[in-house]
């Protein structure tokens, strides 16, 4: 499928890219996946280490105590490591025939997460830039394709981004609340929502601003990001960073890289 030169262009000047040429996963994909996360979050797969989960705030102090375990997570990720269906959707070349686009023919996988938003406490995430939990790559230029399994709408919380903010580089977040509080109030316009069609896509840049609403709605809002990077990126990690290996999706290895 590829990218135009007007969605080159609109990706270059804001940071993000609505994709809506086709869906990137099909009926079929975003049932399977639905089903496989669902059994994920209710125990089915006993061996998971624990680093996949993530529980929601709301469960995490207290304020609620679902019985369904499906409705205690925030995410599950790192799925890729441990379930071929995963690890073949990040291999879909339907979604890297758009990344590459977008980095290049040297294409390997970071990681994967499944948000889940459950319905009425699935909490917001707060304006962040996806380079400050990755600051063990350099540089900062790699690309999360977002797909949506649910309807993704402004009641249970589509993705807003900061136009072209991935232009003022990497921000340290202890200085990423007043930056973005600047931003809105230059110019209200520049916060865009992004609402997306189940098996639909939004691409954004890792130095780009963005966040998500509250699930304020009974809908589930679950969404696929599947994190990629140039196969010429450098991994500098210190003790206690993400550990690899990071799987090449397509184009050739690059010797002392990721």
């Amino acid at each position: 499928m590829g990218l135009s030169a007007q969605q080159l262009a609109f990706w270059d000047a804001n940071g993000y890219l609505p994709y809506d040429d086709a869906p990137l996963l099909t009926e079929d994909e975003r049932e399977a996946v639905g089903r496989r996360v669902e059994e994920v979050a209710r125990g089915k797969f006993p061996d998971l280490p624990e680093e996949v989960y993530s529980v929601e705030g709301a469960v995490r102090r207290g304020e609620i105590n679902p019985a369904d375990p499906y409705e205690r997570y925030r995410v599950v990720r790192f799925l890729h490591k441990y379930d071929e269906l995963i690890l073949s959707i990040c291999r879909s070349s339907r979604i890297l025939d758009v990344v590459e686009g977008l980095l290049g023919p040297d294409i390997k996988l970071y990681t994967d997460q499944v948000f889940l938003k459950p319905p009425h406490h699935g909490g917001a995430q707060p304006w962040h830039q996806d380079s400050a939990t990755w600051t063990f790559f350099q540089p900062h230029d790699h690309v999360t394709v977002w797909i949506a399994i649910d309807e993704a709408t402004a009641a249970n919380g589509c993705l807003h981004y900061l136009n072209a903010s991935h232009r003022f580089g990497y921000v340290e977040p202890k200085h990423t609340p007043e930056l973005v509080k600047q931003l809105r109030e230059e110019d209200p316009a520049s916060e865009v929502l992004v609402p997306r069609r189940p098996g639909y896509a939004v691409l954004h840049h890792s130095l780009t601003f963005h966040a998500s609403g509250p699930n304020q709605s009974p809908d589930r809002r679950r969404g696929l990001a599947i994190h990629y990077i140039r196969a010429s990126t450098h991994y500098i990690p210190i003790e206690g960073d993400y550990a690899g290996p990071f799987l090449l999706m397509r184009g050739k290895e690059i010797p002392g890289r990721v």
